[in-house]
């Protein structure tokens, strides 16, 4: 995981430095002459700013993403202050963190003194003006960080995938997904240009997957028509659930199909597909499916209106529930993470918990699991959010001010 993650991140920091050093340096290089004897520089600040923050990035990248060996018997040991590894967790997490911290502060103590070398036998050359200090201490910043570290130019390559290597086996014939149409409502030239659409999106995918041209062969998607189908009322992920549960067990369920998750195709995510959401087909606003988890259990999950009576026992019976607040066993998914990430994290070998995939979705504007996320799109979200629920309450302040007087 460590390396597939730095590969991953050098290789696109690569490029990424690339583009803006070069165009700080095509600034700095536009000279205007003046005079015989005097010309004018272009210093390009926010080439400078994005040049500082990719180095940023490179130095968090080299002091976070590592394996961690803390508690683990390396050659000199166990770190002594973990030899009472029993401990409770609550013993044991302050010392891991203080560990963490005196080697992250040990690595950027490492580089700055490096890049402060470099800088130190810049200025032995001859003093720079002022101003031109920031933008060449960010060449000592390359020069200081290239010298700890030979994978800034030279980048690992990607690997395959644990779980594309094992769908390449020979042995394996098809995997997959079952999924339900419950959107009733189009013709049938409508709905198989829809249905082109949307599975071109699943596609478009393994282009970007290593290994993928063994295995996308052998993706499968089994449609089920809900009309046919015990004739499951249009838009009901409950009643599909039912039917999946049975149709799993039937000789007409293709062998090799996932038997835990399930998708669905409703209204409101064939509307995600559809020619007016146009604007919004790229990043986390792309056409989304709606993914069933087989094994959820509605009847545990305790009603949000009941207030359990004071009890004598040390559980409240509340709480007995395996489902956090909201569950429903349902989440919505972006269509190019089926594959990469439905199926490889969570129904081929469940490194990812259903549940935990459907908290991530929970805080998308439209409830969409997009995947990683970071800070800025996550505060981005909040504010779509907190705009869509100001946009209500004036709405349904001006409904109430609008009723007519008889």
């Amino acid at each position: 995981m460590e390396k597939q993650a730095r590969a991953w991140m050098f290789k696109r920091l690569k490029g990424l430095h690339g583009i803006w050093k070069t165009r700080l340096h095509r600034a700095f290089t536009t000279l205007r002459v003046i005079n015989d004897t005097q010309g004018s520089i272009r210093l390009d600040h926010w080439a400078m700013m994005v040049n500082n923050k990719i180095w940023d990035l490179y130095r968090d990248l080299d002091t976070i993403v590592r394996s961690r060996t803390d508690g683990f018997a390396m050659v000199y040991g166990v770190d002594p202050r973990l030899s009472r590894i029993g401990d409770p967790a609550e013993s044991l997490n302050p010392i891991y963190a203080q560990i963490e911290a005196e080697r992250m502060s040990g690595f950027k103590a490492l580089l700055d003194a490096s890049i402060g070398e470099i800088t130190a036998a810049r200025l032995a050359d001859g003093p720079m003006p002022e101003f031109m200090e920031a933008f060449c201490f960010i060449g000592d910043r390359e020069a200081g960080h290239k010298r700890l570290q030979y994978l800034i130019d030279q980048p690992p390559e990607l690997k395959m995938e644990n779980w594309v290597r094992d769908l390449s086996e020979d042995e394996v014939e098809l995997f997959g997904f079952v999924i339900y149409r419950l959107s009733y409502t189009e013709t049938d030239e409508e709905w198989e240009a829809f249905r082109t659409k949307m599975e071109e999106g699943l596609d478009s995918v393994w282009d970007g997957i290593i290994g993928s041209d063994k295995i996308k062969s052998k993706a499968v998607l089994q449609w089920v028509d809900g009309r046919d189908a015990d004739s499951i009322p249009e838009g009901n992920l409950e009643a599909a659930r039912k039917h999946f549960q049975d149709f799993t067990k039937t000789p007409t369920f293709a062998k090799g199909l996932s038997t835990t998750v399930c998708l669905a195709m409703t209204p409101v995510s064939v509307s995600s597909f559809s020619e007016d959401q146009s604007a919004n087909k790229t990043g986390d606003f792309r056409g989304f499916l709606h993914v069933i988890d087989s094994s959820f259990d509605p009847t545990k999950v305790p009603s949000p209106s009941s207030t359990p009576a004071p009890s004598t026992s040390r559980q409240n019976p509340a709480r007995q529930s395996p489902y956090k607040p909201g569950y429903d066993g349902t989440f919505k998914i972006l269509d190019q993470l089926v594959w990469p990430e439905l199926f490889a994290l969570n129904a081929k070998g469940g490194a990812v918990k259903f549940e935990d995939m459907w908290i991530v979705s929970a805080q998308h504007p439209w409830a969409v699991y997009t995947g990683a996320t970071t800070g800025v799109r996550r505060r981005n979200w909040r504010e779509m959010r907190g705009m869509g629920g100001h946009m209500l309450k004036l709405a349904k302040e001006k409904s109430q001010t609008d009723v007519p007087i008889r």
